[in-house]
Formats: C-alpha cells, sequence, structure tokens
C-alpha cells in the first residue's frame, strides 16, 4: 500500500474515532422531570325534600295552601356556580301535570318570595327554601297524592 493510501485510512480511523467519542464521562445526555397534577374538587348538589302534611280545609273556603321544605346542600368552595335555579314540577299520581291548576311559589325560611326561581350561591352552604302549592277550589280534587318535585341546577 502507498503511503498516502495508508495516511488516509489512519485520518478516517481517527475522524470515526473522535466523533465516536466526543462525550465526557461528566456530560449528561438524558433527564427527567416529575409535575404532579391538581385538580379542584368536583361540586356536589344534594337535596332534601320534607313530606308535607295533610292539608286541611274547611267547607265553603278555597282549597288550602300546602307547603313543603326543600333544602339544596352545596358542597365546594371552588366553585364557580354563582346561582342555583329551582324548578317545581307537580304530577298527578298518573303523572300528568299539574302546574297549570296552582300557583307555587319559592320562598326562604322568612317567607321571602325568590324571584324567577333564582336564588344567589356563594360557595359550600346549604340553602333552605319552602314551596308553597296553591291549588285552585276547582283543582283540589286533582291534588290528592299529587307529587311535587323541585329540581335544582347550579350556574
Amino acid at each position: 500500500m502507498k503511503k498516502s493510501t495508508i495516511l488516509s485510512l489512519a485520518t478516517a480511523i481517527a475522524v470515526v474515532g473522535t466523533s465516536a467519542f466526543t462525550f465526557a464521562a461528566w456530560d449528561q445526555l438524558d433527564a427527567t422531570q416529575n409535575a404532579t397534577l391538581t385538580y379542584r374538587k368536583p361540586v356536589k348538589l344534594t337535596e332534601t325534600i320534607t313530606q308535607p302534611t295533610e292539608g286541611q280545609y274547611e267547607l265553603g273556603t278555597e282549597a288550602p295552601a300546602t307547603t313543603v321544605e326543600v333544602s339544596f346542600e352545596i358542597e365546594n368552595t371552588d366553585s364557580k356556580a354563582t346561582k342555583l335555579e329551582l324548578t317545581p314540577t307537580l304530577n298527578d299520581s298518573a303523572g300528568t301535570n299539574l302546574d297549570s291548576k296552582v300557583n307555587i311559589a319559592i320562598q326562604d325560611m322568612e317567607g321571602n318570595a325568590i324571584s324567577d326561581n333564582t336564588d344567589t350561591v356563594t360557595g359550600s352552604e346549604t340553602k333552605n327554601y319552602k314551596v308553597v302549592i296553591t291549588p285552585t277550589a276547582a283543582s283540589y280534587e286533582d291534588m290528592n297524592n299529587a307529587e311535587l318535585t323541585v329540581a335544582g341546577k347550579l350556574q
């Protein structure tokens, strides 16, 4: 072999060897980092409704109002909700809606009307209400064994 060929081969080997071993023992070639995920607790809305007492009325008078107490417990101080919307519905035992035969009013526990059936929410708290159902005298009989549902929705 010629000297120039040997010299070219030696140079090529030196270049490959140098580039293959360019990392020193103190070089850090990989890294790992951890992140902790944190989620706020879910908002929880629970409802409790009391059974009303039997409505009594006297002969010749209008049908009496029936009052049902309902409470909503809101759990979570991180909630973005600012309002609680209440939707009362009255159905007879066959499932027929009776809302057109009654006046349904939602009040706070002091008897003040809740306008638009919407109340302010400020975080974790219990909201107590009275639902007052007043049937017309003509529809009083339809109210026997009627079922009241009060749905609450956070907004």
